[in-house]
């Protein structure tokens, strides 16, 4: 379990070594590409194939909504090269960051077909999910949540 409040759910499912496990990535953890890093920490602790496992992107600020600044960009372009721009949007003077597509480009980067991304702001929904931004950092967590049965 890990809670959120904007930043990205990122839950992974082996369904053949039946393994588990659970990112939270930020625009920190997304630069610093920590869905890569829990495909490759699968893979050391359960021989988890990346080509196999069952990917999804939970609830998290929507690309309209995620305003960011220029140190923010700079590790963008940094961490992404070219593709920074794929990520990255003007609207009013202002850069947004599409961190549901910088995951999903990690992790397909990463060998990891099979990629759900549920697409649900949670800036725009703040009356079913917290948002720090949409709340303006009065706010709750929501939990995430992700188990084996027998």
């Amino acid at each position: 379990m890990m809670r959120f409040a904007d930043c990205v759910p990122i839950l992974l499912f082996d369904p053949f070594n039946r393994a588990i496990g659970i990112a939270h990535a930020g625009w920190i953890g997304t630069v610093e590409k920590i869905a890569e890093k829990a495909v490759l920490l699968m893979n050391k602790e359960y021989g988890t194939d990346a080509h196999t496992l069952i990917a999804a992107i939970g609830p998290s600020i929507g690309p309209d909504h995620y305003a960011v600044g220029e140190d923010v960009i700079r590790r963008i372009r940094q961490s992404f090269g070219e593709q920074a721009d794929q990520l990255l949007s003007l609207h009013d003077g202002r850069f947004f960051f599409d961190l549901w597509k910088a995951n999903e480009m990690i992790l397909a980067r990463s060998g990891v077909n099979q990629i759900e991304v549920c697409r649900i702001c949670t800036s725009c929904h703040v009356g079913d999910w917290y948002s720090h931004r949409g709340e303006h950092g009065k706010t709750g967590r929501f939990g995430v949540i992700i188990g084996l049965n027998e």
